[in-house]
């Protein structure tokens, strides 16, 4: 929590002051606003680090010291004293919306905390605001592990929430927490076990 809090004050002490408050929004759902983090921070003498609306020159060191403070400060207003008790997952809470679900709230599937980001593989993307809590907008619609040497025996996927879109059915949800947790469930792709396992619904007309 505290390393993506000072990042996003970093780029907002670095580059608020030249792009403004009109722009800055937008800037912020940009995949520019992704890759600035790597692209800036090696670059110690770019013209982003000082603030035209100071007199003296900011370098890098100034400006992350002085983000770093104010992203304390602002954690610490937000959720507490105890930076021990701080959790990156209570503030990038995951969130299935259904289609429907801002009117019926029981179809939504979650909240549930998770880790990841915009910048790392496990790509819980957010745009980040003010607000203590930093909602999902995007992320991964399935994980798989394919093994190449064994691919119907040992193979592994996870979806979001389930196989089925039925409210009322036990597949809706059941794979959300795990999905969640970064967890997986084997893939059964080989034809005789499907074949042993499965449960044959024979119809037969009536005379």
């Amino acid at each position: 929590m505290i390393f993506q809090k000072w990042m996003h004050e970093t780029l907002k002490a670095a580059q608020y002051d030249e792009i403004g408050e009109d722009l800055w929004g937008m800037y912020k759902r940009t995949h520019s606003y992704k890759v600035a983090i790597e692209n800036l921070f090696q670059n110690e003498n770019s013209r982003w680090w000082d603030n035209d609306t100071t007199e003296v020159i900011e370098d890098r060191a100034t400006i992350m010291q002085q983000a770093f403070e104010t992203a304390m400060e602002q954690l610490e207003i937000q959720w507490g004293p105890d930076y021990q008790t701080w959790n990156w997952g209570d503030a990038h809470p995951l969130k299935h919306n259904h289609a429907m679900g801002e009117v019926i709230d029981f179809l939504n599937v979650g909240p549930f905390p998770v880790s990841g980001g915009n910048e790392v593989l496990n790509n819980m993307g957010y745009t980040y605001t003010e607000d203590p809590t930093q909602i999902i907008r995007f992320g991964p619609s399935t994980r798989r592990v394919v093994d190449f040497s064994d691919v119907r025996n040992n193979s592994w996927s996870i979806l979001p929430t389930g196989q089925s879109g039925n409210y009322f059915s036990p597949y809706y949800d059941d794979q959300a927490s795990m999905y969640a947790n970064g967890e997986f469930r084997k893939m059964i792709m080989n034809h005789q076990i499907i074949k042993e396992s499965t449960t044959i619904l024979s119809l037969t007309p009536a005379k």
